[in-house]
């Protein structure tokens, strides 16, 4: 398998682990030095994302990545560029999302994990 293909794969794991609220499974998927940044403005590391949704602040009720492009960076390195839609239940709200996103990930241990991810809102 490509590592293009690799990473569409992990996307799509990622996407039903999101759904599921499985943080075994993004545990896996996501590097343990992952930069996570919200289109808000805000952030998280890996710990602090996964305590969010173990912990019910943040639930994806509807979501859908389309991965449109992946870009070999290095060896071992590829960035996915695409979209998100769907809806997220936050503590004060439920916020419908329709972004783009830029995702890292790294080769490393036999596996590919994320070790960035970036949305901003997409156009109105």
């Amino acid at each position: 398998m490509s590592a293009a293909e690799s990473v569409v794969h992990r996307e799509a794991a990622r996407q039903r682990a999101m759904l599921a609220g499985d943080v075994d499974a993004l545990r896996d998927l996501l590097d343990e030095s992952l930069h996570y940044g919200h289109s808000s403005g805000g952030s998280d590391c890996r710990e602090s994302y996964l305590a969010k949704i173990a912990g019910g602040a943040t639930v994806y009720e509807r979501l859908v990545l389309e991965v449109e492009k992946v870009v070999d960076l290095a060896t071992g390195v590829a960035m996915a560029l695409g979209t998100m839609k769907g809806s997220v239940r936050l503590p004060e709200r439920t916020v419908e999302v329709d972004s783009r996103f830029m995702t890292v990930w790294r080769f490393r241990d036999g596996r590919w994990q994320m070790v960035g991810h970036q949305t901003v809102s997409g156009p109105r």
